[in-house]
């Protein structure tokens, strides 16, 4: 980090207050259509050189920002999926099962990088909680300024299933997915940026949930899901004009949000690990951008940039990624724990907070007031257990008569039957 970078964004903050009289309106104006370069902010270090021999560059000044750049922000790890949970696919009997494990985002496997480790290089501190009470809670910690305690919520999905690990003893505690999802859109909406992470189906329930629910500020709705299985173990190369119109690529291209460009999710990496399995979109992405295309075609990554309000308010980042087991397997894979520890420093929006007179150290979302409501008429509605249901019917000419009715009670009978299944 420049040795002025602090005395930079105190400046910055102090005239941003000054022109926020309104004699000054006009002048302000005129800055506002400015673009604001990659080259204004003090905090960067520069893109390297590629290799020649094409291997990322990983020696020293090679990340985003400097080692602490986010000392004292905090990521809240919301983990609903395990491959210990019986639930969920059994027992884990491979070495690699167990790895996919929460105790594993913050302990590392011998000499192996684990997700906490990758992050903490910028100074973050990571927090995983298993069941949605725990990370409701959370986000409501406040400090002394009335400001949520994180700066993002990183959500690892599961199946859509009622036996997720339960909080003391709660066996409710599965049920209140959508109040956990309502209470971080909440903290989104306050500041707080999203990392949503899906896998091959059918690991994807709690990010699709909150694809369904979120609310862009120009009222506009998600219109995709993310689904599917391709399957993966390729090398994904960059792009540098943005539109991925070629597959196995990602974005390169700098991008540019409300006047100020940001550093790009793709800093010093040339070649990047799609994951060994590799979930996708399905839909329109707008208002997404995307950052990668897998090996057989499909956005395996994409991102939404935050609008700022003009006073440092507004809804956070959110980054979307398909295929998270490869930062519980394949950390040593190409790209894998660089590309992570971009996807850290993206979302703590460091352009937009300092463009706004905060130091992206200190910068806080405003805090978030959520009461858990237990009772069990707010429930999510689970199935009991999977079940199928094939209907025979006799299609002849000799039912020419009963046909409509036929069509009509097969519709009630499902739903019935579909009432019956659920609490």
């Amino acid at each position: 980090m420049a040795p002025n970078a602090d005395k930079t964004v105190s400046n910055c903050k102090e005239i941003i207050e000054h022109i926020k009289n309104p004699n000054f309106k006009q002048f302000k104006d005129e800055l506002s259509k400015i673009k604001i370069t990659l080259e204004s902010f003090p905090f960067f270090n520069p893109e390297l050189k590629r290799n020649a021999d094409g291997p990322n560059p990983e020696w020293e000044h090679s990340g985003m920002y400097e080692k602490n750049f986010y000392l004292r922000q905090k990521i809240l790890f919301a983990m609903f999926f395990s491959s210990d949970l019986k639930s969920q696919g059994g027992e884990a009997t491979t070495e690699d099962e167990k790895k996919i494990n929460p105790k594993y985002v913050t302990n590392k496997i011998g000499t192996e990088e684990c997700i906490s480790s990758v992050l903490e290089f910028y100074g973050y501190t990571v927090v995983v909680v298993t069941n949605y009470q725990e990370a409701i809670n959370e986000l409501c910690k406040k400090n002394k300024e009335n400001k949520c305690e994180y700066n993002s919520l990183w959500v690892i999905s599961g199946q859509e299933v009622p036996d997720l690990p339960t909080n003391n003893g709660d066996v409710n505690a599965a049920y209140y997915v959508e109040q956990f999802v309502d209470c971080g859109i909440q903290f989104w909406k306050n500041g707080g940026s999203l990392v949503l992470m899906g896998e091959n189906v059918p690991h994807n329930f709690q990010v699709n949930l909150f694809l369904k629910k979120i609310v862009f500020p120009d009222g506009r709705r998600a219109n995709f899901k993310i689904a599917g299985n391709h399957p993966g173990r390729k090398i994904l190369r960059s792009d540098d004009s943005g539109k991925l119109e070629k597959k196995q690529t990602f974005n390169k291209k700098i991008q540019e949000v409300n006047n100020f460009e940001r550093k790009s999710l793709a800093n010093n990496l040339d070649t990047i690990f799609e994951g060994a399995t590799v979930a996708y979109t399905n839909g329109d992405i707008n208002p997404f951008i995307p950052f990668s295309r897998d090996f057989d075609g499909g956005y395996n990554s994409l991102f939404y940039n935050g609008q700022d309000r003009g006073d440092g308010s507004g809804e956070g980042d959110i980054f979307i990624d398909c295929g998270y087991t490869k930062f519980f397997l394949d950390m040593k894979k190409c790209g894998t724990s660089r590309y992570l520890q971009n996807i850290g420093g993206f979302v703590g929006s460091a352009e937009r907070r300092a463009q706004t007179g905060y130091d992206p150290k200190l910068y806080r979302p405003d805090g978030v007031n959520f009461r858990l409501n237990k009772s069990p008429s707010l429930f999510y509605k689970y199935p009991k257990k999977t079940f199928d249901v094939i209907y025979m019917v006799d299609a002849t000419g000799s039912m020419s008569g009963s046909i409509e009715n036929v069509k009509k009670y097969c519709v009630e009978i499902a739903n019935i039957l579909k009432n019956q299944m659920m609490l």
